[in-house]
């Protein structure tokens, strides 16, 4: 368990698409409970995820490795990612800062990547 705030993660799913809300650090000590719960989505559900990041009040280089990584973990299963963040907030800053918010499918609100990917094809179709 890290120092701070331990990592909140809750799955939840809105059809179309899923939505996990991360609230707390994350960070070594915490991203497997982050990355239990992006295998949980791939292998229980058939939709795009959307990632409610807002909550997350640390984030290190771990953490952003995760998101990649789970990134890369749904295109290969032919689905989307959206992160619901801002650039004011910890994964947002860390995301501009090493340009990756380009890589990443970034809304301001859970609703607005919600909306985006509802009617989305699966990657490849």
């Amino acid at each position: 368990m890290s120092a701070g705030q331990p990592l909140i993660v809750a799955i939840e799913r809105t059809d179309p698409v899923v939505v996990i809300t991360a609230a707390g650090e994350l960070d070594a000590a915490t991203v497997g409970r982050l990355d239990s719960a992006i295998d949980e989505v791939i292998r229980e559900h058939e939709h795009h995820l959307v990632l409610d990041v807002g909550g997350v009040s640390f984030v290190d280089s771990t953490g952003i490795t995760a998101l990649i990584s789970g990134l890369r973990r749904l295109n290969r299963s032919r689905r989307r990612l959206a992160l619901a963040c801002t650039t004011g907030k910890p994964v947002g800053r860390a995301l501009a800062l090493t340009g990756l918010d380009h890589t990443f499918e970034c809304h301001a609100t859970v609703q607005d990547a919600v909306d985006t990917l509802s009617g989305a094809p699966l990657i490849g179709r």
